[in-house]
């Protein structure tokens, strides 16, 4: 297995490590009511995604994802 000669420095070190940073979260304005929201999701203020409205005709917010899956089920049966 190789082994280093010498000691890298300081700055080479931070050099290598300079790629790795935390960067900030890119954040748009909702087209439906202008909350900060991450990109390709959906507002998490207003439920709609594209000026669609995602949680169905009802402004409550619905505990889980399957509850809404139950909620699609039951009105197709």
């Amino acid at each position: 297995m190789g082994v280093p000669k010498k000691r890298h420095s300081a700055k080479r070190r931070g050099d290598r490590r300079a790629k790795t940073g935390v960067t900030s979260l890119a954040m748009i304005n909702c087209a439906n009511c202008g909350a900060p929201t991450l990109p390709h999701r959906m507002c998490s203020k207003c439920w709609t995604y594209r000026g669609v409205s995602v949680a169905g005709a009802s402004a409550e917010k619905p505990e889980t994802v399957t509850a809404v899956k139950d909620q699609k089920s039951s009105t197709k049966a």
